[in-house]
């Protein structure tokens, strides 16, 4: 890639009890053959992929962002679900307070206005737990409750272990 171009992705960052209530629900996984675990500090939920964004691009997103109302309420995460398509275990949730969807919206809406390409996903919450060739065994485990009240502007680096690390650039909190 050129110089000055990231990896980037607006999320919802966890404190340290949703990070631990996250990492309770992955010590239920069986360990398999090809299972990869998430990193405990790489825990989040998405709230928009942007992929590639260049420095002339990134400043304007950033003032504007800063300008976005934080989601209020919280995210009751009390499924495990597997997708097939990227082959990854994760917590979801299937009723949420709409503030998390309009915040996505928004700032897709600031993507795009800053000259940003981006995908017709709507937004679903998620926690990515792991890496699996195949959907994980059923498990019984207690909900796991993310509060909104701010949101973060991260970038996707590689880890000198091999997969990736994710480092928080800027974080706007909320008011919750």
């Amino acid at each position: 890639m050129a110089d000055g171009v990231r990896r980037l992705f607006f999320a919802l960052w966890p404190n340290e009890a949703e990070r631990q209530a996250c990492l309770r629900v992955m010590s239920l996984l069986t360990p398999e053959a090809g299972l990869r675990l998430t990193r405990p500090e790489n825990l989040h939920v998405t709230l928009l992929f942007l992929g590639w964004v260049g420095s002339d691009r990134l400043s304007g997103l950033l003032d504007a962002a800063a300008g976005l109302p934080p989601p209020r309420g919280e995210l009751r995460f009390d499924a495990l679900s597997y997708w097939r398509g990227p082959k990854v275990a994760c917590l979801t949730c299937e009723n949420f307070p709409p503030a998390f969807a309009e915040t996505a919206a928004r700032l897709k809406l600031l993507a795009e206005a800053s000259g940003l390409e981006l995908d017709n996903r709507g937004f679903k919450p998620h926690v990515t737990l792991a890496r699996t060739p195949k959907p994980p065994q059923a498990v019984k485990f207690a909900p796991v409750y993310w509060r909104g009240g701010g949101f973060c502007l991260a970038e996707s680096l590689p880890h000198p272990e091999g997969g990736v690390r994710y480092h928080v650039l800027r974080h706007w909190p909320g008011l919750n």
